[in-house]
């Protein structure tokens, strides 16, 4: 889940205790589960630099394809 730069901490942080709980259902593991996929939760703090990261890695990816937009 990802929101507008300068959301209230209080609101973050309430959003993430809720998805968390939620995450952590039975139902919610075996659906998660049973699509292959796994839940990194590393809390909002690591956010910013998971995605810039991501961003890095994609960027070098993209550039050693060669893809272009045209």
């Amino acid at each position: 889940l990802v929101g507008p730069a300068g959301l209230p901490s209080p609101m973050v942080e309430s959003y993430h205790a809720a998805i968390k709980a939620a995450m952590a259902s039975p139902e919610a593991k075996t659906a998660i589960a049973g699509q292959g996929l796994t839940v990194l939760d590393k809390g909002p703090d690591a956010a910013p630099a998971f995605f810039q990261a991501e961003l890095a890695k994609h960027q070098k990816l993209v550039k050693l394809s060669g893809a272009t937009l045209d």
